[in-house]
């Protein structure tokens, strides 16, 4: 088992990709946790709202990275050309 743990090892400090992979990922963990921290402030302090209210605020968050891709897998399956998607106004895509 020992083995196995040590080529792992060797792949991964061997292998430009891998290294540049657990680089990528280590950064982008970093700055998400960062950001997470500084969210809780954020909705005390700057919006006025109880902590509770940090669910509701990651909720939205999640719920527009999901939209986003929804989003765009609806325009490329509707036959629109990114460009005339783009000048369509936000008001004609809200349901408010």
């Amino acid at each position: 088992m020992a083995g196995e743990f040590n080529a792992g090892l060797l792949l991964g400090t061997r292998s430009r990709m891998v290294v540049a992979l657990l680089v990528s990922v280590g950064l982008a963990t970093v700055g998400a946790d960062a950001l997470n921290s500084l969210n809780v402030f954020f909705v005390t302090q700057n919006l006025d709202a109880a902590s509770c209210k940090y669910g509701t605020l990651e909720m939205a968050l999640g719920n527009g990275l999901v939209g986003r891709h929804g989003a765009a897998r609806a325009v490329h399956r509707g036959g629109r050309s990114a460009r005339s998607a783009r000048s369509t106004p936000v008001s004609r895509w809200s349901a408010c």
